[in-house]
């Protein structure tokens, strides 16, 4: 790679990223706002844009600085560095169940358990540049983008958040510069950090979006269960913080009823309807009955399918039960009659 070719892609890739986060940023925005606050969306967010903007070219400068100054490929952990012989082995042929290190504890290989849910963007992205900028070139962009990317994601969900808690551009402000000096945000979404971490910390932030308001839309509700699913498909280090919100919807409908039946019966089919899609296109069908550590497997798909049914069987029955209530309340009245 030629001298300065990383602080060269670093800063001409800024305008390139500016642009997905302001895109990021509108769809999150007209999902964080309930549809009567369009004319507050509009006013607030041309007040939010430019700070935040700033907030995440400084940051994400700053992340950059020793890949920049020592070099990406040498910036990168053992994970990343891992990750990066898969991605390259995938684009070299190796088949898509076929997840083999086989350059680890030769000659039979050792099996990898992360997810091709990661290595497919990487992929796609290295073979999209490498006609324009050569294979070592197109893999040292990607090393700086897909990190500055979703840290642009992950930045845009805490301002949505926040916009949720306050009518204020204040606190939202503070919250995106909390995370801009939060330890994990230096350490998964500096450059070169292609693991799944950074991938699994904004699917968690998008998870907590949706289900804050999902008193408010079904389709919401939804996306929340395709989003959990999406996150423990790829490493089930979020569990214990998905499970916590599982329980969460399961105490709202226990307080709530009928007033959240729908939503809460969304996010169960949400959950289940996606495990059992991403299931088939992620794993070999020999593999659901094999035990698994830290992996997406026939446990974790017992959990999130179960989970999911069981959330629309509570409701389900509940409806029974409300339904079969009414008519004997009307029996009842029209005896009484």
């Amino acid at each position: 790679m030629v001298p300065h070719l990383g602080l060269l892609l670093c800063l001409g890739c800024k305008p390139f990223l500016l642009s997905p986060l302001m895109v990021v940023g509108k769809i999150v925005s007209d999902l964080s706002l309930p549809s009567g606050h369009a004319a507050q969306k509009v006013q607030r967010g041309s007040h939010l844009k430019i700070p935040i903007s700033l907030l995440f070219l400084a940051a994400s400068v700053t992340l950059a600085l020793p890949a920049i100054n020592g070099g990406v490929f040498n910036a990168l952990s053992t994970d990343d560095a891992m990750r990066l012989v898969e991605v390259g082995d995938l684009i070299g042929g190796q088949g898509w169940f076929d997840v083999f290190q086989y350059r680890m504890d030769p000659p039979g290989g050792t099996s990898m358990h992360w997810s091709r849910l990661i290595d497919a963007p990487l992929a796609g992205l290295i073979l999209l540049l490498k006609p324009l900028l050569g294979m070592q070139d197109a893999e040292a962009l990607t090393l700086y983008f897909w990190p500055a990317l979703l840290f642009a994601v992950a930045l845009t969900l805490v301002a949505a958040i926040a916009r949720q808690m306050s009518n204020s551009t204040t606190p939202v402000i503070a919250a995106v510069a909390l995370a801009v000096l939060a330890f994990p945000a230096l350490v998964h979404f500096r450059a070169g950090a292609i693991d799944h971490h950074n991938a699994q910390i904004a699917l968690l932030l998008a998870l907590v979006l949706m289900t804050t308001q999902i008193e408010q839309s079904a389709v919401k509700a939804a996306l929340g269960g395709l989003i959990a699913s999406l996150s423990l498909a790829i490493g089930i280090e979020m569990l214990p913080a998905i499970a916590a919100i599982g329980v969460a919807i399961f105490g709202l409908f226990v307080w709530r009823g009928a007033a959240v039946a729908r939503q809460v019966g969304a996010f169960g089919a949400g959950l289940a309807a996606s495990s059992l899609l991403l299931a088939p296109a992620l794993l070999p069908s020999s593999s659901f009955t094999a035990p698994v550590c830290d992996a997406f497997g026939g446990p974790v798909l017992l959990l999130t399918i179960g989970g999911g049914i069981s959330l629309m069987l509570m409701v389900g029955i509940d409806r029974y039960q409300s339904t079969l209530a009414c008519a004997l309340r009307a029996e009842q009245a029209w005896r009484a009659f």
